[in-house]
């Protein structure tokens, strides 16, 4: 029958050195809680240091307690290590306690030695979260021939982080080149990328503008990974909500429609930014936007080429500015051209796949 002696209990007739028995890591001591399963496996390892065969180790037995919300383990790992070469060995895993107990003992006449851990075990982060899980040493039991003293058992720790990559940014992007305005109303295009895996169930875009200039009222969703859900209106601007269907990582647009509240010359300042939920995300940060909307009332324009008469109401008309940028789209020419700034414009009749071109107008302050 094997007796067992505590590592708490005198040794001092039978001790010839001190060690410590300690937990370690192997490899980097941080897990990326986002990543993959494989990338969230560890190895944790057991060692008392370079055990000679003065040491007479026959057998030793253990427990080591864990945080169960944080991490998980799977098997025990003997190859390269002192419990390889032991004749009996087990390792009672309990995951639902945090606990890993057992024990490894030989029969033979020659001790076990060599510079390799006791023992190692094979683990999993299972955390959303990035936060720090610890390993310790309940106790160790030795034979009552093993000649070496334990002073101290070491805990370990592993860090579980998001990793800083460039794919974990939510990205939210204006598009200065759609904006449209109108008589009272405006629209422009955007587009927001979720990250992939991100986490994220809902995100806000909130806005901020003057609001005695104009109002941003809603936003039409072009793609189906996310939903637009409701309008929050305040003194400073509006909150758009959203859910998000798919986090993909795909880009999806959108397009928001404005009001000014008269009709006066306007210029103000649209700055959009991204509000969602951070904590156990994986999204690393976010971009903001901002758009400059304006309008400068027409004091005289004059028609060349093509009388307006001579323009087919049947078909859209669309106007382009000399550098090509389309500035409005109707079905006739608005009767108030106050939003065109100073400068030539061309009013193209469009019928199916033919565009033609009709008018030129040249608008000076």
């Amino acid at each position: 029958m094997l007796v067992w002696l505590a590592v708490f209990a005198s040794q001092t007739g039978l001790s010839q050195r001190r060690a410590n028995c300690e937990l370690s890591v192997y490899g980097s001591l941080k897990i990326d809680v986002c990543g993959n399963e494989k990338s969230k496996q560890f190895i944790l390892l057991m060692s008392i240091g370079e055990v000679k065969r003065a040491d007479s180790l026959y057998g030793f037995n253990y427990e080591i307690q864990f945080n169960n919300k944080k991490v998980k383990f799977t098997d025990a790992l003997y190859l390269n290590t002192l419990s390889e070469f032991m004749d009996a060995k087990t390792a009672n895993i309990n995951n639902t306690q945090g606990k890993i107990s057992g024990y490894a003992v030989t029969f033979g006449l020659e001790p076990i030695y060599a510079n390799k851990p006791l023992i190692a075990f094979n683990g999993l982060w299972i955390s959303d979260c990035p936060d720090t899980a610890q390993f310790v040493i309940n106790y160790i039991e030795f034979t009552d021939e093993f000649k070496v003293s334990i002073d101290t058992l070491k805990p370990a720790f592993l860090i579980g982080v998001v990793d800083s990559t460039k794919d974990r940014i939510f990205k939210f992007t204006v598009s200065p080149d759609s904006v449209w305005i109108g008589e009272n109303t405006f629209e422009f295009d955007a587009s927001v990328q979720v990250p992939l895996n991100s986490r994220l169930s809902y995100f806000d875009i909130d806005t901020k503008y003057d609001p005695n200039l104009i109002m941003l009222d809603s936003v039409a969703v072009i793609d189906s990974n996310i939903e637009y859900l409701i309008s929050d209106y305040n003194e400073n601007g509006t909150t758009f909500k959203f859910s998000v269907k798919s986090d993909d990582g795909k880009v999806c647009n959108l397009k928001f429609f404005g009001k000014s509240k008269n009709n006066l010359d306007f210029s103000t300042e649209i700055l959009f930014n991204p509000v969602f939920e951070r904590e156990c995300k994986c999204v690393v940060s976010s971009t903001s936007d901002s758009l400059i909307v304006s309008r400068k009332m027409a004091s005289h324009v004059n028609d060349k080429e093509n009388n307006i008469n001579d323009i087919d109401f049947g078909t859209s008309i669309l106007i382009y500015d000399v550098m090509g940028n389309l500035i409005y789209k109707g079905e006739k020419i608005p009767d108030n051209l106050s939003s065109l700034s100073n400068g030539v414009y061309f009013v193209v009749e469009y019928s199916g796949m033919k565009k033609m071109l009709k008018k030129l107008i040249n608008v000076n302050y």
